[in-house]
């Protein structure tokens, strides 16, 4: 029987910072970075986010290619 997994995506710098404090939203991700969460999305049924980044960034959550 095949059961459900999760998959957990984040870009983090090496000090283990996410974001700034004022959630500027720094370009810590690289272009491979980006081409590798592309794939995860194009691979899976659902993509969960948090309220603060649905809200406050409008994610639009698509397959870019």
């Amino acid at each position: 029987m095949n059961r459900p997994y999760t998959f957990i995506n984040v870009a983090m710098t090496a000090d283990g910072k996410i974001d700034t404090f004022e959630r500027k939203g720094s370009a810590i991700s690289s272009a491979r970075d980006k081409a590798r969460v592309d794939e995860l999305r194009a691979s899976v049924d659902a993509i969960l986010v948090g309220g603060k980044t649905l809200s406050g960034e409008a994610p639009k959550l698509t397959v870019k290619n």
